[in-house]
């Protein structure tokens, strides 16, 4: 029997037409590659990434690595290095997700809400990289790229397309983002009672409160819903003829929309006391 071919490598790219961002943050991250960044390299760069020259897409903390197609029949070896957090920084970053619940919850079900990144200022860190320079070879940002072509430019029209490539990715899975930077999420939901907030009372645990009737909520539907369950990795019970990851998926979307809907009739209820 012959081989099984291989399956072809991930491809990343961008829209053919229409801009590269779409989130808060993509839009951000590019005015600050506008206008530092060569614009005619990040302009092929574009096109190899609209071309699907981008393949073999790999994301780890503090560097993407990928396989760039040029106008050689060869790739190249293609990586974005970007110092990830660490060290006291970080930490105060992790306390302060582990005290504002609301924020980490979206990231755990992969969203990237903007009261995050005025979590990351404030603990001395950008989620947005920093102009360092001007030249035109020399390093213009806090970012690094390698690439083995033979273009000494910052970035060269490969690193271009991956950082091109990667931002758009980044649109439908903010979590890319935070890899990149060295935030685990999941960590800090783990962590010990050190980061969390302190425990109420246990006599006052059914006990609402005052502040009840002036809370505010936004009960919003998730944009991902099977973000959370990515965590568990493969599920291999079925349900019927389904899988479990297909119809915890299937519930967790019914039960988003009766949250909202409930949500919705106690605002009115209670409209209606005032």
């Amino acid at each position: 029997m012959g081989k099984t071919p291989a399956a072809p490598a991930p491809v990343w790219t961008i829209p053919k037409r229409g801009p590269v961002g779409g989130q808060w943050w993509t839009g951000a991250f590019l005015a600050v590659c506008d206008s530092t960044l060569d614009r005619g390299r990040m302009i092929r760069g574009a096109t190899y990434a609209r071309a699907g020259n981008v393949k073999s897409v790999e994301v780890g903390h503090g560097y993407v690595d990928a396989q760039v197609k040029g106008s050689r029949r060869k790739p190249y070896e293609t990586s974005l290095i970007w110092q990830p957090w660490s060290g006291e920084p970080l930490r105060r970053l992790e306390h302060s997700l582990a005290q504002h619940r609301a924020v980490l919850a979206a990231l755990l079900t992969g969203e990237l809400p903007q009261a995050f990144d005025g979590l990351v200022q404030a603990a001395g860190l950008s989620l947005m990289p920093i102009a360092v320079g001007q030249s035109r070879y020399a390093r213009q940002l806090d970012i690094d790229f390698d690439c083995s072509c033979p273009d000494y430019g910052y970035p060269c029209k490969h690193g271009a397309a991956l950082l091109l490539a990667f931002l758009h990715r980044t649109n439908a899975e903010p979590r890319l983002l935070l890899t990149l930077r060295g935030l685990a999420p999941e960590q800090v939901a783990l962590a010990g009672p050190s980061r969390q907030a302190p425990a109420m009372p246990t006599g006052r645990f059914y006990q609402a409160g005052d502040g009840l009737r002036s809370l505010s909520l936004a009960v919003t539907r998730p944009a991902n819903p099977a973000a959370i369950l990515g965590g568990l990795g493969p599920l291999t019970l079925q349900v019927g003829r389904q899988s479990a990851t297909t119809a915890l998926i299937a519930a967790y979307d019914i039960l988003s929309a009766s949250a909202v809907v409930c949500n919705r009739d106690l605002i009115g209820q209670s409209d209606a006391l005032d």
